[in-house]
């Protein structure tokens, strides 16, 4: 297997951690709730994608999801009563399954230069 085959596929790797999609829970605002959790917070027309949600009987605070959960400066509050909908991250398994088989066939099926490719000028 060449170099290039190895990077595409270690490349294919790191992608297939990204194929996720958004799941409507509501109940998720009653569990403890793990700091790098995404979850997507709607509230008054407002939609934000937040981790390190802390939460108390009339309010969850959040941090927005580029900046460390633990900023406290970052913190942004929005009252219980003012959600709409929570909605948290899940891994897709056919959007996974799509994607490999995507990246195979690119690797597999897709001709690639063999020997020297350098040209002399």
């Amino acid at each position: 297997m060449g170099s290039s085959r190895i990077a595409t596929a270690i490349l294919a790797a790191a992608f297939l951690s990204g194929c996720t999609h958004w799941v409507r829970d509501d109940a998720v605002l009653q569990q403890p709730i793990p700091e790098r959790k995404k979850v997507e917070l709607s509230a008054g027309g407002m939609t934000v994608v937040a981790h390190g949600l802390r939460v108390d009987s009339q309010s969850v605070s959040y941090v927005k999801i580029f900046q460390d959960p633990a900023c406290d400066s970052c913190r942004a509050v929005v009252p219980r009563t003012a959600i709409d909908s929570v909605r948290v991250s899940a891994i897709s398994a056919p959007r996974t399954l799509l994607l490999m088989a995507s990246i195979v066939a690119f690797i597999y099926l897709i001709p690639w230069p063999s020997g020297d490719t350098t040209v002399a000028y």
